[in-house]
């Protein structure tokens, strides 16, 4: 049986010298995938879209949904304590 592998999560250095790699040398996304050791070369495409977007900033962006925090839970006892306001007034 295969075994699905997880995704590899770069550093945002990384990224940025195979960005400067496939710059200098004008080299192809594939070839510069083969020499990095990436399995994905259009994710190469995919960080050079990002960094012409947003700069070097975009890559340590946080990918996926965003954890459940406390913040949610004080917005609910915030509109508890706001609406018991209203009632003693």
């Amino acid at each position: 049986m295969l075994r699905k592998k997880s995704p590899t999560t770069y550093p945002v250095q990384f990224k940025f010298d195979v960005l400067k790699y496939k710059l200098r040398t004008g080299e192809s996304f594939e070839s510069v995938a083969i020499k990095f050791g990436i399995h994905e070369p259009p994710m190469i495409a995919n960080w050079m879209r990002l960094w012409k977007k947003e700069g070097i900033e975009g890559f340590s962006k946080l990918k996926g949904r965003p954890s459940m925090s406390n913040k949610q839970k004080k917005k609910t006892s915030a509109k508890k304590l706001t609406k018991e306001q209203q009632l003693e007034k």
